[in-house]
């Protein structure tokens, strides 16, 4: 080969090697922007699949409280069946232990307000006279008060037995 060509071709074959390691170096960046795009890709995947098993594991123990709520009110349920609404005076009622319950149990009242809203407190009794009583809720403080009728007039002035 002449020199003359060869001094051509030797730069333009130098120049197309670089040319071939600018297109593989080219091809490599590409390459390395699709692995972090990739990668990216992946650990997003991997947020969204720890965020989906803590989303899991919160409804699982909701799903856990609701069923413990659920036996709670079932619970509750059964024990109000033995109980029916008495009325105590004119607009004053509690729930009573039903007849066919009643040798199970003491005598007792609940508070109708806290057996409606889904709880059992008992109604103590904090006065006790001839003409009058007072019930007291321990869970949602209500206070009945009960009228018995009154009592007797007494005399203004008493009797003067001089004798």
């Amino acid at each position: 080969m002449p020199v003359w060509l060869d001094n051509i071709l030797s730069p333009l074959n130098a120049a197309g090697e670089g040319i071939q390691k600018l297109i593989e170096t080219r091809d490599l960046v590409k390459f390395g922007d699709a692995l972090g795009k990739v990668y990216a890709q992946v650990l997003s995947a991997q947020r969204g699949a720890l965020t989906a098993q803590a989303n899991e594991q919160a409804m699982a123990e909701e799903i856990r409280h609701l069923k413990e709520k659920v036996r709670e009110l079932e619970a509750l349920n059964t024990e109000l069946e033995k109980y029916e609404l008495v009325s105590l005076a004119p607009n004053v009622v509690a729930m009573a232990l039903k007849e066919t319950e009643r040798s199970k149990a003491p005598a007792h009242y609940l508070c109708a307000d806290c057996a409606a809203n889904g709880k059992r407190f008992h109604l103590q009794q904090v006065m006790h006279g001839q003409y009058h009583e007072r019930y007291r809720c321990n869970g949602c403080e209500l206070v009945l008060d009960i009228d018995k009728g009154t009592p007797p007039p007494r005399s203004a002035s008493p009797r003067y037995n001089p004798f």
